[in-house]
């Protein structure tokens, strides 16, 4: 009686059929694709708190420039989940530069984003020098979600570092 050659061997088998070979490495195929986009959607593409690190750096940066231009301070102010950019102007009185409650722009980080640590207000003179802090201040931007910051930091000159990608703070 002849064998099939498909037919599955009991007992004295001495390897796999070409169907088994088939069917293992298209099912490693297919794990293997689900693996490497996972992969890419974690570590290819910026977090959110990178974006909003960037975003923020955008927004310091338009502060800066707005200063300049003109001829005020501007401050940014972060909260807990946002921050305002806001035009000084300057009081005679007191011989300061004061808020009168004219917001230029109030952002809100994305959930579940926050500033976190010493979140110090940063202002801009008409020179594009950073005047408050006296020294050079760090913006944290912690990703509560999956744990992940960003930081932001800006020297006296006016100077505005990005985070550096892949960098976790």
């Amino acid at each position: 009686m002849a064998k099939h050659p498909y037919t599955a061997r009991i007992g004295g088998s001495r390897g796999f059929s070409l169907i088994e070979v088939l069917v293992a490495v298209t099912m490693l195929g297919i794990v293997a694709g689900f693996g490497v986009s996972r992969l890419l959607v974690a570590y290819g593409r910026p977090t959110l708190a990178h974006r909003s690190a960037q975003e923020l750096v955008g927004n310091l940066r338009v502060a800066r420039v707005q200063a300049i231009s003109h001829n005020a301070h501007y401050r940014v102010v972060p909260a807990t989940s946002s921050y305002q950019i806001q035009r000084l102007a300057f009081d005679a009185g007191t011989n300061s530069w004061i808020n009168p409650g004219t917001d230029v722009r109030t952002v809100s980080l994305p959930r579940p984003l926050v500033f976190s640590g010493a979140t110090p207000s940063v202002e801009f003179d008409a020179r594009g020098l950073m005047v408050q802090p006296a020294s050079t201040a760090t913006l944290n931007l912690q990703d509560g979600g999956v744990g992940t910051a960003r930081a932001v930091q800006i020297r006296l000159s006016g100077q505005i570092l990005p985070p550096a990608p892949g960098t976790v703070y």
